[in-house]
């Protein structure tokens, strides 16, 4: 039987799945920006500068966690932004980060900071 995760080590995974790829950073921005997109991944990829080829594991992650959703339409796919789950995402990784800045275990000791 899996465990569950803390939650926690589950904020930890969304905040490096985040922090993997700079590409997946510039299509959540593409997103934030024109949030009623509904976007092919051709298009996603001319838009943020790359081959298709190399967005497709980010847009699967992306899809994975909830922010972009996916319809197929013949054999295109396209994509659209879930804000509601960006915005909780955004909650969760801002909190990661509080809880990581306040663990004592990662301050500096050398009185700088």
């Amino acid at each position: 039987m899996k465990q569950k995760d803390s939650p926690r080590s589950a904020s930890k995974r969304i905040v490096d799945i985040f922090l993997s790829s700079e590409i997946m950073a510039d299509i959540v921005l593409l997103f934030r920006g024109n949030p009623q997109l509904i976007i092919s991944e051709d298009h996603i990829a001319s838009k943020v500068g790359k081959n298709p080829e190399l967005i497709r594991n980010d847009l699967r992650r992306l899809v994975k966690l909830g922010i972009l959703r996916i319809e197929k339409s013949g054999k295109q796919n396209w994509f659209g932004f879930d804000v509601e789950k960006d915005t909780k995402i955004q909650r969760i990784i801002e909190a990661y980060i509080r809880d990581y800045k306040g663990d004592d275990r990662y301050r500096k000791t050398d009185g700088i900071g």
